[in-house]
């Protein structure tokens, strides 16, 4: 009978080790989850700022594109009137 007794003890104090070890467990998974979850959120933001600084990229080079070629074109357009008029004949230019 003492020994059906130690036995059951053992059993119910080997219980009470899985229990524990079992609520250790779902706490680490709970904590694993939030981590995951903090994880993915911070991953979208910084996806959303990597987009936010190409876009940004792209409206500042169609901005300095836009107030170049106006330029661009003005000058090729009197450098055309020029040569056209003489004031620069094309032999005077080396290598021409």
């Amino acid at each position: 009978m003492d020994r059906l007794e130690q036995r059951i003890i053992r059993l119910e104090e080997k219980t009470s080790v899985a229990s524990e070890a079992d609520e250790r467990s779902r706490s680490a998974l709970k904590k694993a989850e939030e981590a995951f979850q903090k994880a993915s959120e911070a991953l979208v933001l910084i996806q959303e700022k990597e987009a936010e600084k190409k876009e940004f990229k792209k409206m500042w080079f169609s901005a300095i594109l836009t107030a170049i070629t106006p330029w661009l074109l003005g000058f090729l357009f009197a450098l055309i009137y020029l040569v056209q008029k003489g004031a620069f004949p094309l032999g005077a230019f080396p290598g021409t």
